[in-house]
């Protein structure tokens, strides 16, 4: 592919990454999620379309061509039963995720939405829309909407409590059941990424300062890393809470949360992308770690505890990686780049 160099061009398809199938979408893939345990894998696209495809066959099940009005299409999976997806056109929807069949639907008026979440428990659902964040059940009712933020909401989560956490220009708010947060954490920046660790304890956020800032829930306490060349758009936790993968360059920045750390300490660098790193996903119950990036590469890394690993798959796509995603038992890595490709790799990690 132009543009890569070195290392990259010289390890197409390499290691543990077997190559599984390619699926041509219609448009560009903004949007990736696995759904039905990991027998399909879902896409939204820039057209505004919704694409069901058997993981097995690669097959499309399912497809609504004008799920929304053109436009980036945010995904989300509630369990095995639904999928939820939010649009450029302010309308968020749910669907059986099985059939593609229509739950309920709202619209929200002229607002963009930027980002979705369904809670761990599946129970709640939400999606930011301009400085407001809006939330419901999982049936489409009890609704409800926050206060307004000093700016744009971000990036929206929920912790394993299904507390909701928003990020905006200055502060990481922290929700319950009330329009108005019971928490909030300071900085005095344009925070443009957001990542809980799955034990509830630290909320990370990448800035538009070229910072990563976080903060301890159970304290308030917060510290900063610097030194990124770029806004560290991409960041991931492992199921132990344990490691932190940061983008924000061509390298992957690895920070441990144990021992004290990462405060003062040293964090694991990964260097193996010509282009800046995109997307950032660790296997489940694993510290095998899936990059994507700029130059179409997708890497496999196996981290050791001090957050330094070695890469043991690769492969190139037709473009920029969008986003990967690891199918629920870890031994399928999907992903979706400019060129409009669907892509899966059998893994057996």
């Amino acid at each position: 592919m132009p543009g890569l160099t070195g290392r990259v061009a010289q390890r197409r398809r390499a290691g543990v990454l077997r190559q599984g199938w390619s699926h041509l979408l219609d448009d560009y893939p903004t949007a990736l999620a696995w759904a039905c345990g990991g027998s399909l894998v879902m896409t939204g696209d820039s057209s505004g379309a919704l694409t069901a495809v058997d993981a097995a066959r690669s097959d499309i099940v399912w497809s609504v061509a004008d799920a929304h009005e053109p436009g980036p299409v945010h995904l989300a999976v509630g369990g095995p039963s639904f999928v939820v997806s939010a649009g450029a056109d302010g309308v968020v929807a749910s669907r059986d995720a099985t059939s593609g069949a229509p739950r309920w639907r709202h619209e929200l008026g002229a607002a963009w939405l930027d980002t979705i979440s369904v809670s761990p428990d599946g129970s709640r659902i939400a999606t930011a829309a301009g400085r407001y964040t809006h939330s419901w059940s999982a049936d489409g009712g009890d609704a409800w909407t926050s206060f307004e933020h000093p700016s744009t909401v971000a990036a929206v989560a929920w912790t394993p409590a299904s507390e909701l956490v928003t990020a905006s220009f200055g502060a990481v708010c922290v929700f319950g059941d009330d329009p108005e947060p019971k928490a909030r954490f300071e900085w005095q920046g344009s925070l443009v990424s957001l990542v809980l660790s799955p034990d509830g304890e630290v909320v990370a956020c990448g800035s538009q300062d070229n910072t990563v800032h976080f903060w301890r829930t159970s304290t308030g306490t917060d510290a900063a890393m610097y030194g990124y060349p770029a806004k560290p758009s991409a960041l991931a936790f492992d199921d132990a809470s344990r490691l932190l993968a940061t983008g924000g360059g061509e390298d992957v920045t690895v920070w441990v949360f144990a021992d004290g750390g990462p405060e003062g300490t040293t964090p694991g660098v990964l260097d193996a992308h010509a282009g800046t790193v995109t997307s950032l996903a660790f296997a489940p119950r694993s510290t095998t770690l899936a990059s994507g990036g700029r130059d179409g590469g997708v890497l496999v890394w196996r981290l050791g505890p001090d957050g330094n690993g070695k890469a043991v798959g690769f492969d190139v796509c037709d473009g920029r990686i969008e986003a990967v995603a690891w199918r629920p038992d870890g031994r399928s890595l999907a992903a979706i780049d400019a060129s409009g490709h669907l892509t899966t790799w059998r893994t057996g990690s």
